[in-house]
Order: C-alpha cells, then sequence, then structure tokens
C-alpha cells in the first residue's frame, strides 16, 4: 500500500513529495516502535534517512526501493531486502511479517 502511495505520487510537487515521505517516516516509525527482528532493519533504515532531511530524490528513491523490496503480504521479495529464500520454514526462516502492517 505504501509502495503504490508512493508510485500514484511520482512527479507531485516536491513539497507534495516532501510530506508524504515525512508521513510515511511517522507511520514506520509508530509501526516499528518495539520492534527488534533484524528483517525490519531496512525500514528503520529508511525512517532514520527520511529524518535526515537529506535530498528529496535520493529520500523518495530510497523508500520506492525500500518498500518494493515487500509485497503486499509483508513478505520479502527477491527483488528487495528481507528477501525470502525459502517457504517461510526451516532454519534461518524468517516469521511471516502479514501481521506487522495490520498493526
Amino acid at each position: 500500500m505504501e509502495a503504490a502511495r508512493l508510485r500514484d505520487a511520482d512527479g507531485r510537487p516536491d513539497a507534495e513529495r516532501r510530506d508524504l515521505l515525512a508521513d510515511l517516516a511517522s507511520r514506520l516509525d509508530a509501526l516499528l516502535r518495539g520492534t527488534t527482528h533484524p528483517a525490519y532493519e531496512p525500514l528503520r533504515l529508511l525512517v532514520a534517512e527520511l529524518r535526515s532531511g537529506g535530498d528529496l530524490d535520493a529520500g523518495w528513491a530510497e523508500a520506492r526501493r525500500v518498500l518494493d523490496g515487500f509485497d503486499e503480504n509483508g513478505r520479502g521479495t527477491a527483488a528487495g531486502p528481507g528477501a525470502a529464500t525459502d517457504s517461510g520454514t526451516g532454519p534461518g526462516a524468517r516469521p511471516s511479517r502479514a501481521g506487522f502492517w495490520k498493526r
């Protein structure tokens, strides 16, 4: 949902995109509070980058890259961070992130 929101806003004025990134950082920060699983590290790093107030285009591109790494079920995709390498069972499997996005 968040990745689609950014895709839909491509080409919007800078001020609007800056507001969208600030809102995204706020929502992710609230969702991540209290989580320690390393699967969420890309999202924590994204929040830090968005809050740093750096270059808008770089932050936008990084947000798109990180969010595109998570599919609609909350599991990492092969193309992005947190990529799942198996069916989610067995040694080294990541826990399902489906509940994470519904908090």
